[in-house]
């Protein structure tokens, strides 16, 4: 059996989610075929440029009466705490390496050493386009879904 690439497992979660939840993608390939798939049509936040750093923006969402989904990359996943601490459907997209960065080795999971709800074992993927919208794009139109629906 073939492993799904990035975007098939991110279309995934995104049908067992549906449009009624907030969406955080993580920097690199992650955030631009998250992009690539929601724009316009879900309510999502792109992290551009802070490897790790998706978990804490799910942090800040914690008290939002809607499902709050992450999607992390293996790499990204080894830089935060553990995912438990965060109130949120969160997910890892594993293929054992810093792709957008050059495909470095990332920390392998086993057992306790990078343990996430959702794992998903993922192919390696061409990457999808860069993101057209500018940071403060992002940010408003991700606050903007934020207050309309709290």
């Amino acid at each position: 059996m073939s492993l799904p690439t990035r975007e098939q497992a991110i279309q995934g979660i995104l049908d067992k989610h549906g449009k009624d939840a907030l969406y955080v993608f993580a920097t690199g390939y992650i955030a631009r075929t998250g992009f690539k798939l929601c724009w316009g049509k879900y309510d999502a936040f792109y992290m551009l440029g802070s490897m790790g750093l998706a978990p804490a923006i799910c942090a800040g969402l914690r008290f939002q009466p809607r499902h709050i989904v992450v999607v992390n990359g293996d790499g990204a996943h080894s830089m935060m705490p553990r995912p438990e601490y965060f109130t949120a459907h969160y997910y890892v997209l594993w293929n054992a390496m810093y792709e957008s960065t050059g495909g470095q080795r990332a920390p392998v999971i086993d057992g306790d050493t990078m343990i996430a709800p959702h794992t998903i074992k993922v192919a390696l993927s061409p990457p999808d386009p860069r993101i057209t919208a500018t940071p403060k794009e992002i940010i408003d139109t991700f606050m903007e879904a934020v207050r309309r629906r709290a």
